[in-house]
């Protein structure tokens, strides 16, 4: 059974009881037409990983980036949140990984470590368009 990691956009999962197709909460909706959530594989059973660390094993785990595609090149989402009467839940049938030197964000996530720390990469975190630490050099 492979385990979901590193969800680069995890948060736009939660996107699914205001735009996707697909019925995922008691109390979701369609979304409109044109607005749809997409899975993306991007490493399949990653395996053994060797690092400063140690020894991870990571067999079994694969790296997933969800998407939310929009109808208008305009479009944008800028949050996404709950309340106790709809909470926003972000939830898996296994586990997800997190690296000893991970972070809840990119903002905690450094990609100068990973040649040192292999496992890094596949750390679970969440984000909205961010892929990695913010450059404000380049807003």
């Amino acid at each position: 059974m492979s385990k979901t990691i590193n969800l680069v956009a995890v948060l736009f999962c939660c996107m699914t009881t205001v735009f996707s197709q697909q019925q995922v909460a008691v109390n979701s909706a369609p979304a409109p037409e044109g607005y749809d959530l997409e899975v993306e594989v991007v490493n399949e059973d990653i395996g053994l990983l060797v690092g400063a660390l140690g020894v991870t094993d990571l067999t079994g785990y694969s790296s997933t980036r969800l998407y939310v595609t929009m109808n208008n090149a305009t479009d944008f989402m800028s949050s996404v949140s709950g309340d106790s009467t709809n909470p926003t839940l972000v939830e898996t049938t296994t586990n997800y990984y997190h690296a000893a030197l991970g972070a809840a964000t990119p903002n905690g996530i450094n990609s100068l470590l990973f040649a040192v720390y292999p496992d890094l990469p596949y750390d679970s975190w969440v984000t909205i368009g961010l892929e990695g630490v913010p450059n404000a050099s380049i807003g």
